[in-house]
């Protein structure tokens, strides 16, 4: 059996915030396509060229809507089992420090990136002076050292 390694945990703990976007962006893409659904005819003395009647617009935004879950729905829901899984793990740490650590730096993120260091620091300590910015890699590291425990637990 295969024993994640502290790196491997990180990578995907890394990977979170870039998963994240994506899925945001493939879910709202899906939401345009069910709001095309639903938009109202268009008024015949609007200017706009008749592209045929409302049922015929209808149609098409269903079908785009059709073919676009199907061509991502799986992808949408490996992306979204994951981030679960991930947040399940962090979840499962005893420590809340560890915890909140992990939150802040992977799943804190407005970005497709982690949070950088000296943001985590302040976030935790209010201070990101050489010895809070240690002791927030310390404590990181302690982490991820309990987070490979929790998942080899539930293996």
């Amino acid at each position: 059996m295969y024993r994640l390694t502290v790196d491997d945990i990180k990578k995907r703990l890394s990977n979170y915030s870039a998963i994240r976007v994506e899925l945001d962006n493939l879910e709202d893409r899906l939401e345009r396509l069910k709001s095309e659904e639903t938009l109202p005819p268009m008024r015949p003395n609007s200017g706009s060229k008749p592209t045929g009647g409302t049922g015929d617009r209808q149609e098409r935004a269903v079908i785009r809507r059709m073919e676009y879950e199907e061509q991502h729905g799986a992808e949408i829901e490996t992306k979204r089992d994951e981030l679960r899984y991930i947040e399940g793990l962090i979840n499962n740490l005893p420590d809340p420090m560890e915890r909140l650590v992990l939150r802040i730096r992977y799943t804190g993120s407005d970005t497709a990136k982690p949070m950088p260091w000296r943001e985590v620091a302040m976030a935790i300590y209010k201070d990101d002076s050489d010895s809070k910015m240690l002791a927030i890699y310390r404590l990181h590291g302690k982490a991820l050292k309990s987070l490979q425990n929790v998942i080899h637990a539930t293996e």
